[in-house]
């Protein structure tokens, strides 16, 4: 009788720890598939985040000055009085990084973004294009309308735009709301205006070696021998 308590008791007992283990098993089983899913999930996030940035090249030019944009060993400046980008300009050169509605300028030769303030414009630390993760707010920008085949660039930060004076001064504009440099549409306005910039998006070749300057701390080497002398005077490749 004794005898056969025990092994009905130890039948019992084999059965629970069974039914422990099962469970257990389950338990695990079900938290390794929930794992799973969520590391599955954050790889197709960070996938459709790096498809949702783009990047192209271009070169900003106001119509108003006739200048493009451009940063050298001083800051934020405009080139001479041009119509194209030449082959031997690299400071002309920008990176547009494209990230949902907003935009970044990255020039590969200072391997730098351009960065609006309160009161003006400066450049970013050493940051690959790549990096843009790392940019204060005022290094985005957005599209804002222009006029005459032009159009113009908006910090909804600061609510300023990027401007260039006819006389070549490059800066921020006072306090604006996005639309209201833009003329009524019954005013016919035969001239730009200081917001207003013609986007060129031609193919150009990229300037140095984009990503090793970062961590050097030194511009990259430009592509092309400096071909125009009094360009390059100006912008201090002989300094």
């Amino acid at each position: 009788m004794k005898q056969h308590i025990g092994n009905a008791g130890i039948a019992m007992v084999s059965l629970f720890l069974a039914f422990l283990v099962t469970a257990y098993g389950a338990k695990i089983h079900s938290g390794k598939v929930a794992e799973m899913a969520e590391m599955a999930e954050m790889a197709m996030a960070s996938r459709e985040a790096a498809e949702a940035t783009t990047s192209e090249m271009v070169a900003l030019r106001s119509p108003l000055a006739g200048r493009y944009l451009q940063m050298n060993k001083w800051g934020i400046a405009a080139s001479v009085p041009a119509t194209s980008v030449d082959n031997g300009w690299t400071f002309e050169r920008w990176v547009k990084v494209n990230v949902a509605d907003n935009f970044a300028l990255h020039n590969t030769y200072w391997n730098r973004f351009l960065v609006m303030t309160d009161t003006g414009l400066t450049v970013s630390n050493f940051l690959a294009e790549d990096e843009h993760a790392k940019l204060p707010e005022g290094a985005w920008f957005e599209n804002g309308p222009g006029l005459l085949g032009a159009s113009s660039v908006y910090s909804q930060m600061f609510k300023r735009f990027l401007t260039m004076t006819s006389g070549g001064q490059v800066g921020v504009s006072d306090v604006k709301d996005i639309q209201e440099h833009v003329v009524p549409p019954n005013h016919h306005r035969t001239t730009n205006v200081p917001e207003e910039w013609t986007v060129q998006t031609q193919t150009f070749t990229r300037p140095g070696f984009s990503g090793w300057p970062g961590w050097l701390g030194w511009p990259g080497w430009p592509v092309w021998p400096c071909s125009n002398v009094f360009k390059c005077v100006q912008e201090g490749w002989y300094a």
